[in-house]
């Protein structure tokens, strides 16, 4: 079992819980913590509700207030969790991920108290960015990135017109697919791809990689 802390100007923790009773047997647990408003969860917006666990899965994500006070809660709750179930929860292979709004000091208080290591926000989780923030043309760059090494790994084969057509319809319009579903890309990084599929279509030039940084 892994788990996750994050911190936005709350602490957000993520859980991988194997089976479904167990994890609708978690999820009660921090329900009554919500109950009695112990544990308070995360809003996106002031009017919407509050998030205080997403589960995906074998993973899951618990938001709180970022204080030692909803870290001994959680503990808590992970600690009857364990007793309940038999199972532990493996810090060693979990990861804390902090917003800016949250200073050092209280990241490095809450990362050492539940003993999970900080993260940069920039990791993926099946493929996908797991915290986008305000640079997102910098997040989705490895989409660029990766059109580019395939394309650079054809440049110097013979395609026809229709061969090239093939392989930008076939391979490379499929990168970002998977990543379109879940996410709007950036327009900047739109037009890279665009940009770079067209310069392939066309003839090949290296220094084009390089003006879509």
């Amino acid at each position: 079992m892994s788990s996750l802390l994050r911190a936005f100007d709350k602490v957000i923790l993520s859980l991988s819980l194997p089976f479904l009773l167990c994890a609708k047997g978690f999820s009660s647990l921090l329900r009554q913590q919500e109950t009695t408003q112990a544990l308070i969860g995360f809003k996106v917006a002031r009017t919407a509700l509050a998030i205080s666990h997403l589960f995906f899965v074998d993973d899951s994500i618990l938001l709180c207030q970022t204080s030692i006070n909803s870290c001994n809660i959680i503990k808590e709750v992970l600690s009857r969790y364990e007793r309940a179930t038999g199972q532990q929860v493996n810090f060693q292979t979990s990861s804390s991920y902090f917003s800016p709004n949250v200073g050092l000091h209280d990241q490095t208080l809450i990362s050492n108290y539940v003993h999970i290591l900080v993260r940069t926000s920039f990791e993926k989780y099946l493929g996908l960015p797991q915290h986008i923030g305000r640079t997102k043309k910098q997040v989705f760059h490895y989409l660029i990135d990766k059109v580019w090494g395939h394309l650079n790994n054809w440049k110097h084969k013979v395609f026809s017109k229709e061969g090239k057509e093939t392989l930008l319809k076939s391979v490379i319009q499929a990168i970002p697919t998977y990543t379109m579903t879940c996410f709007r890309l950036p327009i900047a990084t739109s037009h890279s791809l665009d940009s770079i599929m067209a310069n392939f279509g066309w003839g090949f030039n290296e220094n084009n990689h390089h003006k879509t940084h």
